[in-house]
């Protein structure tokens, strides 16, 4: 039964944020919404516009908590260029310390995070949750100890928990900056070259798959403890597939252009020298490049054991994102 009741969200404003909000209130479920940049009208009029790194931040959310039935904590630092660690540290541990603070006060004991399956860096086998942290970037370093920090209070204060942990979160309406877009772009475009063979597995997570399992495991919270879960789509593709699949959705029947990792590595670092200098984020760069090529494969057998069955496969999703990305050409 879900009519009725409040729940507090951060990053309200956010590409999954504004999603998972609009699905909640749809269920009855009022948001109390937090976030430091402006929302749409989509989600207007949630709640208040903070940001909760600022000094006095822990008594204000405090004072929006009282009586929600839990709390919703997605804001995050996450982009892919112009941030330091001491920013991603700012956005992502200390905002989490601000929101764990303010929930001791209001007396929330029931929480869903969003990590990332970041913390435990890239792996050519697939990595479940009882793979050891080792994350390889910034952000993934401070989701990992904003995460720990949480569960390390969860367990003191004998919280209910649940984290979810997603593979690269992309849909329809997706953002201009985002590596699919961009890869879908460049292949409507003609301008795609396939860096390396292909073979390595990127594991995604399609955002309408995200925001149904987000509600799942609200709805576990009633079990009560602590439980982490990874999400990603299945089936899981190759850079390759993926590449396929965008080709034969677009109608491209030219031959695949393929080049060797080596032979545009270097030069692309040019590109990186030049962004810094600029102070702009192009959109190749040797980082990417290695991004790119690097294999993201991991396992979320443990949410579909525990219950939750996706709507949607990894090539619905696809489909999905193509079509929605050639109405918004215009079909060219």
């Amino acid at each position: 039964m879900t009519e009725g009741l409040r729940v507090l969200m951060t990053g309200c404003a956010g590409y999954i944020g504004r999603a998972l909000a609009r699905s909640l209130r749809e269920r009855g479920i009022a948001v109390v919404g937090v976030d430091r940049d402006p929302w749409g009208a989509d989600v207007a009029e949630l709640g208040e516009r903070m940001d909760l790194a600022e000094p006095g931040s822990v008594q204000r959310l405090a004072t929006l908590m009282q009586g929600v039935d839990a709390v919703f904590h997605l804001a995050a630092a996450r982009v892919d260029w112009g941030l330091d660690y001491a920013g991603y540290e700012r956005d992502n541990v200390e905002v989490t310390r601000t929101v764990v603070e303010a929930a001791v006060r209001a007396g929330v004991t029931r929480w869903v995070y969003f990590g990332t399956v970041g913390v435990y860096g890239s792996s050519d086998h697939a990595l479940d949750e009882s793979a050891p942290f080792d994350p390889a970037t910034d952000y993934a370093a401070t989701k990992a100890l904003a995460e720990q920090m949480l569960l390390a209070r969860a367990e003191s204060e004998g919280w209910a928990v649940r984290v979810l942990r997603p593979s690269a979160v992309f849909s329809e309406e997706q953002p201009a900056n985002t590596n699919l877009y961009r890869l879908i772009e460049a292949i409507r475009r003609h301008r795609f070259v396939l860096v390396g063979d292909g073979a390595e597995i990127k594991t995604t997570s399609y955002l309408h798959n995200v925001v149904d399992a987000t509600q799942w495991l609200y709805e576990d919270l009633a079990s009560g403890g602590v439980q982490a879960y990874n999400y990603v789509d299945e089936p899981k593709l190759t850079t390759r597939e993926m590449v396929d699949v965008i080709r034969e959705e677009l109608g491209r029947r030219t031959p695949l252009v393929r080049c060797p990792l080596g032979l545009v590595e270097k030069p692309a670092r040019a590109l990186d020298w030049l962004a810094e200098k600029l102070d702009r984020d192009l959109p190749i760069t040797a980082a990417r490049i290695r991004k790119f090529c690097t294999p993201t494969n991991f396992d979320s057998t443990r949410i579909r054991e525990a219950g939750f069955v996706p709507k949607y496969s990894s090539y619905d999703a696809l489909h999905r994102a193509v079509q929605w990305h050639q109405r918004r050409t215009g079909g060219r």
